[in-house]
Formats: structure tokens, sequence, C-alpha cells
């Protein structure tokens, strides 16, 4: 139910939050008819009049509550009322009501009347028909089902998969289409509707989605005969079936080559059947990297460890087939032909992901060398242990690489091939030095490695010695000039030193650079408070010296520190006593640089 209204002369106008309405200067309006308390209505708004209203104007009792309007029509209260009805129960267009007073309805001017706001609609029904392509779908219910409008449109051979979907709108139905099987920007659909029934009755297509095609996509169209020639071609199906598709048999097989593809990126690949009948749907899809097998390695090195022993090192190969390599094939002989390799064992047969887990390992020569490893790069290397009979004796060797496609050519090493022999040792692996007291410094290292992708180890001969050297600020990178600070120590005693500092040490090896007694304070060093050190150790075997290994960090500040941990702490029972226990320690091995004046001991 609503208020009834009866339209006033002309139009009016009235500012936001304004508390007068006034008549439009083009047009004189009809509110000088207004008294004080009647109601009226302006743009949707009930209004009520403060004062008799003017030829120009008229005050309202609260203010404007909208933006401001103008040349707006105006309608006063007519003091009624009329009731909006809608029949919710009916189908279709319904009779007039007719509206009947009686006796006891009075007024002035009182009347009553019905208007028809909107007919009613009848049942929508009938059949229409889709279209896609240059075929038609037979007449489909004005109510189809999502699976039937699907059915009805696979069917068509221009459409191939589908998937259909049906929601309600306001007095009818829509079919959503999804093309499956084809794709890209597809031709519109097209549907007929003239069999359908009911007031208004249409139907209409659009589109919701436009399609677009995959990047990279490519579709090629190969007949049936050829798939099966080149299947025949590779002994899959029997050779009856070149040149014609026996479906029933089951050993045929159809074959197609895709050529022009990007090595090492993924497709993804499908099949659709077409017969006389149209397109069918799609077979599952395949995901396929298009791959050959991997080039040659890069930079094969051959080096020489000892009189018995030769190293092969090499990089991943930059061209790895489109697949990753996950082994390497590595092969030696007495000549370039490797004809003995196969027969007499002189290869081996290396996984990517062995190797790479051992130059990973914690505490690993690489990592102690600073050689980052990766599958695809490496670097990686093969320690080959040759046979006795190899003195003097030129030894080839070669590397291949192999992933899920096969093996790919042998890379021949630079030299071609190297006469084992011994040599002077690598350099130490891991070499630190840090500060202990402002007049001493602490080298620690660990022997050679021949586990490298580089030259190491000892030369094929027993490291008898190693020289420890330092200078401020630096060292000349010719080990020929001789250093401010050296000394030589033999293996035994610095890895005593390493041993008699236990869990302090890191390293196998260690020497004390200076000297200051912990009991005296007195000191014998070249090393000078404040200063900043580089130090480097250099292994000797008997052909002499070998490349020396430089500290981490490259300098060290010579400073005072706080002592070291005391050493041989012991506990004992007190004897004599139940309720005391006895404890001993030794000195700490440096001071920091200051007299010790107490120790603190804790107990718990």
């Amino acid at each position: 139910r609503a208020r009834s209204w009866r339209a006033m002369r002309g139009h009016v106008r009235v500012a936001a939050g304004a508390s007068v309405v006034q008549c439009d200067p083009a047009s004189p309006c009809g509110l000088s008819s207004l008294s004080p308390g009647d109601i009226f209505m302006v743009a949707g708004v009930e209004l009520n009049a403060s004062a008799p209203g003017t030829a120009s104007s008229v005050a309202i009792t609260s203010p404007w509550p909208m933006d401001s309007v103008s040349a707006a029509p105006a309608f006063s209260w007519a003091f009624g009322y009329e009731w909006r009805v809608t029949f919710t129960g009916h189908v279709g267009d319904v009779l007039p009501v007719r509206p009947v007073a009686d006796l006891h309805f009075s007024g002035d001017d009182a009347h009553v009347l019905a208007t028809t706001v909107r007919q009613g609609a009848g049942p929508l029904g009938g059949t229409f028909a889709v279209g896609f392509g240059a075929f038609t779908t037979p007449q489909l219910p004005h109510d189809a089902s999502a699976q039937d409008m699907e059915t009805a449109i696979e069917a068509l051979p221009s459409a191939g998969d589908v998937t259909v979907t049906r929601s309600r709108v306001a007095n009818g139905l829509r079919w959503r289409v999804t093309f499956e099987t084809l794709l890209g920007d597809l031709p519109a659909m097209t549907v007929d509707g003239a069999a359908l029934t009911g007031p208004s009755a249409t139907v209409g297509v659009g589109e919701a989605v436009r399609g677009v095609l995959p990047p990279g996509y490519v579709a090629e169209t190969v007949s049936a005969s050829t798939a099966a020639a080149a299947a025949a071609g590779v002994g899959a199906p029997p050779s009856s079936l070149v040149g014609a598709v026996r479906s029933s048999d089951p050993r045929a097989a159809l074959r197609h080559t895709l050529g022009g593809l990007t090595r090492g990126v993924a497709y993804t690949i499908r099949v659709i059947g077409r017969s006389a009948e149209g397109l069918g749907a799609s077979s599952a899809a395949l995901v396929e990297s298009a791959r050959g097998v991997p080039g040659a390695p890069d930079s094969p090195t051959l080096i020489s460890l000892s009189a018995s022993t030769v190293k092969l090192a090499w990089n991943g190969p930059s061209d790895t087939g489109g697949a990753p390599v996950t082994q390497y094939r590595v092969e030696w002989d007495r000549t370039s032909a490797f004809a003995d390799a196969a027969t007499a064992g002189y290869h081996a047969t290396l996984n990517v992901a062995d190797l790479v887990a051992a130059a990973t390992a914690p505490g690993s020569p690489q990592r102690r060398a600073n050689i980052t490893v990766t599958p695809e790069a490496g670097p990686f290397f093969f320690n080959i242990v040759l046979p006795g009979s190899s003195a003097g004796v030129p030894w080839f060797a070669r590397v291949s690489a192999v992933n899920d496609q096969g093996a790919g050519p042998f890379a021949a090493s630079a030299p071609p091939s190297i006469v084992p022999s011994t040599s002077r040792p690598g350099a130490p692996l891991g070499v630190i030095a840090s500060s202990v007291s402002g007049s001493q410094l602490v080298a620690e290292w660990d022997a050679p490695s021949a586990a490298l992708p580089v030259f190491g180890g000892d030369g094929g001969l027993p490291v008898t010695s190693y020289l420890v050297e330092w200078q401020s600020p630096s060292l000349d990178p010719n080990p020929n000039v001789v250093a401010a600070g050296r000394a030589v120590v033999l293996p035994a005693a610095a890895a005593a030193s390493a041993a008699a500092a236990g869990v302090t040490a890191s390293r196998a090896f260690r020497f004390v650079i200076g000297r200051r007694d912990v009991v005296t304070g007195i000191v014998n060093s070249s090393v000078v408070l404040g200063n900043g050190y580089q130090v480097r150790v250099t292994a000797y075997n008997a052909n002499g010296y070998g490349p020396g290994g430089y500290a981490q960090p490259e300098s060290v500040k010579a400073a005072d520190r706080v002592p070291s941990v005391p050493r041989n702490l012991t506990l004992k029972r007190q004897l004599g006593s139940a309720t005391a226990l006895a404890a001993s320690w030794g000195l700490p091995e440096f001071d920091g640089g200051s007299t010790i004046e107490r120790f603190r001991v804790d107990v718990d």
C-alpha cells in the first residue's frame, strides 16, 4: 500500500539541505495551493508544508535530504491510497480487478478505480535448435537439460567435445557451452527459436569468453593411412596395415613425428579423431619434452696425480639434449682408439647424483676448497688408478654425458694423453688464520687432497713438511720472495698441535705463530699488536714445494683476546670428605695477551 498522489501544476526546484521548495523560474507552479501540514512529494520524497504556500515557494518542516534537483514535477496527496496486487499463483494474463464501492464509501470527490500495471506472461514452451558451423541440432525442448544440450552439440560434426552447464535467468534458462576440443577464437553459434511459444518468447546467443590459442599452439592434420604407414615403418603394426587403418586389429598403431620443436621445452600433446561424422573427443593430454642425447662434456682436462694415478676433470655439457644429464661415462686406454676400454675394464659409469652428493657433503674437500658443484655444470672429476705396468706409458682418457635418451659423443681430454708421474704436492686445503693475542696468530689447515676437480694430493710422494709464512700487511704473490716470517713445520708436529688443541681445532694441522708464556708473560714473537697479517701454507715433498694455500680471512689483525679454554679439567672425590669434590685443571694454551688473574668455577 502507498499514498495516492495528484500531479501539481508546473515544476519545482530545491537545493541540498534547503528548507524551502521553489517554483522553477521557467515554469509557474501550484505551490500556492498548499497549507501548513499538507503532504506533497518531490522526486519520490514525501514533504510536509510548514507554512502556506506562495506563488513562488513553500517552506517545509525538514531540510531537503538529497542532492539538489530542478525542473522536477510535484505531487500533492490525494487523501487516498493505492494497493499494488501481484498474482503469484496464476500463470499468464488474468482478468482485470473490478473494484466495487459499498454504501459507506464517501467523501468529497471520492472514487476508486483499478488499472493494469503489467500484463501476466504465459508459460514458456515449444522447441528451439542450436547451430555451429554448417550444422544444426535437432529441435530441443525449451527446458532441455545441460546433458541433453551437451549431447546434441557434440553430435554436430563441427563441434568436438563440449561442456554445458545450465542456470536460471529472470523468465527462462541459460546454457553455457565451453568448447574443450576446439581452441582459439571460434565462430559464433546460432540459434533458431521460431518454434518457441509464450508471450515474447525469444532465444539468443552471446560470447561469454573469447577463445585464445595457447602460446606455441600448433595443430597438424594427419591422414590415418599416413600415420599407419609411419608406425609400420618402425615395426609397430604388421605390414598389412600400411595404407589403411583396421581399428578392429588390436595390434594397429598410428604414429606421427612432430618436427620443428624446441629442445628441452615441455609440450602438451593430444590427438583428436575425425570421421565423416565430424570430430570426436580428445585423447588424454600427455606432456613430453623434445629432447635428444646430450652434447659432449665441456673442458675435459687430464692431470697426473702420481706414477700410477691420473685425474680426468670436466664440466657439464652446454647442450644437455633437453633432458637432465644423469650419468657420465669415463674411458681410458693406452691408445687414442680406446680399443681395450671395454674389454680390459678401462671404463667407469658415474651417477651425477653421487658426484654432487660427495662434493656437497659437510667437510668435503670441494667445500673446504670453496668449489661450488651443481648437477648441471659440475665441475666433476674421476681419479683413474692405472694398472701396475703404466710407468712411462702415455694414457688417453675421454668422457661422455648420458641422459634418458642415451649417451652423447665422447669429449677427448686436453692434453690428449699424459704419462703418469710423481709431482710436487697440491695446495693445503681449508687454510684459516686467527689471532689469539696481540703477539700470536694460529694457522690451521688440512693436507692436500686429490678429491678435487683440479690438481691436488701429495703428488705421489709423502708430504714431509709444511712451510708456514706470514707478513704484514700482505705476502708477495711470488713464492720465491722470502716472507718476513716463515717456519718449516713437520706434519707430525702440526698434527700434534691440532690434537693438543682438542675441540677448538677445526683442521688436522696447526701451527702457532709467535710465543707468549702464560706463566711469565714473556713474549718471543715477530707479530706486532694491531698489525694485519696474511698467512700462507705450502706443502713439500721430495719433488719440492707445491702451490701455496692462502688463509682465510685474507688479513688477520693481531689483537688481544680473552684467554683460551683451561685444559685438562678433572673432578674427583675429596679424600676424607663426604660433602666435597676436588676440581683440578691446567693453564689455558693462550692468555689472550694479558696475565691471567683468576678463574671462575661453575658448579651445577
